[in-house]
């Protein structure tokens, strides 16, 4: 199904696009969509169950293929499966070292696939709980994972710049596929394409028939992508809080959904997912006010929101869980090191994990390009009297 780097490596072909500005009406490829829509009336207004078990903040929550069931996953290490309409917890999966970020069930439901902080792709047994395989290779946290339509391939992706191609059947330890790329949030899977969000501000698409890549350009950090259920368009949440709707075929911006809060610099910014409904009437998405809101597809209006918890809306993960939460201290590292106290978040990231590296006398390698930090600047830390964040 997916051939591999060295055939894809002589045909790629690059494109790159610069998204328009967004349309004061409605584009006529949106306008035919209102023939079979739901009404906003359909939509969720509160809360079906409450599902409780997990022990730490819950970071991805993924419905199998027919709704029946669901699979959770945490900063508790552990994955639940639950009845959602009956608010059972069926059972629960341990053997992840760090937080479980993202989780995926194959469309029989007998194969699911987990990844997190521990840098490995788990493949388990669903029944018995067991894991058949686990998949090392990245050099970092790996914050997405899919399976492909057939269950047979899993594809993954995180911040040590890559997407990796793993076969269930093979025993090999090997990816079958690498494709190197800035640091990557979220990934989708179709028949034979692979669709990327990075924090460079790109969404891209590789065609791993012919080995092109499609690179759309939106100018602000990706943290999740999502396809419409027909699957011409593809929805991508950024950190300047706004979502965008992109026209597949020529990476036209068919429209921009705002209102909701996720912003690049706030104090705890948060990768969450969105998405849009199974009739594709509306797109909907979580906020960092503990709010989730549903946008008309069509108009971009906000025809429903409401609050369903009392902190953050998130799906996935912390960006900045692992380093300091204090705003101030952010800019005052940046300082230190001479930078821009606007760096983005990727950045800022490189930053810290050097800085942690150097301490802790460890190696490192870069995610985004920064380079190494000397050993003086990590010195200027310490004049702020925070060793906790050093």
């Amino acid at each position: 199904i997916y051939p591999s780097a060295s055939s894809c490596s002589s045909v790629v072909f690059f494109f790159q696009r610069l998204f328009r500005v967004p349309p004061q009406s409605p584009p006529p490829r949106l306008l035919h969509r209102r023939r079979s829509m739901g009404s906003s009336s359909d939509l969720p207004t509160k809360e079906a169950n409450v599902l409780r078990g997990h022990e730490g903040a819950v970071l991805a929550v993924r419905f199998n293929g027919d709704g029946n069931y669901c699979l959770s996953c945490g900063k508790d290490r552990t994955l639940r499966l639950w009845n959602p309409h009956r608010g059972i917890h069926i059972k629960t999966y341990k053997s992840h070292g760090r937080e479980v970020r993202d989780v995926h069930v194959t469309h029989d439901n007998a194969k699911l696939c987990s990844c997190g902080g521990d840098r490995q792709i788990f493949y388990w047994d669903v029944v018995s709980g067991r894991v058949i395989r686990k998949f090392r290779g990245h050099d970092s946290e790996v914050n997405s994972v899919k399976f492909n339509e057939y269950g047979s391939v899993v594809v993954s992706a995180g911040y040590d710049r890559s997407v990796r191609a793993w076969d269930c059947r093979s025993q090999s330890t090997e990816p079958i596929q690498v494709e190197t790329l800035y640091s990557v949030m979220s990934i989708w899977l179709t028949k034979n394409e692979i669709i990327a969000g990075s924090v460079d501000g790109t969404v891209r698409t590789f065609d791993i028939r012919i080995g092109r890549e499609v690179v759309d350009e939106l100018g602000q950090p990706v943290n999740c992508i999502s396809l419409s259920n027909d699957g011409n368009c593809v929805l991508a949440g950024s950190l300047d809080s706004t979502l965008r709707l992109l026209d597949r075929s020529n990476g036209e911006l068919l429209q921009e959904y705002k209102g909701h809060t996720c912003k690049a610099l706030h104090l705890k910014s948060f990768k969450m997912d969105c998405c849009l409904t199974n009739t594709d009437a509306h797109v909907t998405g979580g906020s960092e006010d503990g709010y989730i809101f549903f946008w008309d597809l069509v108009d971009a209006s906000v025809v429903s929101r409401f609050r369903a918890h009392a902190s953050v809306v998130k799906h996935s993960l912390f960006i900045f869980e692992e380093f300091c939460d204090d705003y101030e201290t952010k800019l005052e590292f940046s300082t230190a090191l001479g930078l821009c106290c606007q760096l983005e978040k990727a950045f800022l990231n490189d930053l810290y994990r050097a800085v942690k590296a150097l301490v802790s006398g460890t190696s490192y390698s870069p995610l985004t390009g920064i380079g190494l930090v000397s050993e003086s600047n990590v010195m200027l830390m310490k004049t702020f009297n925070r060793p906790n964040q050093v």
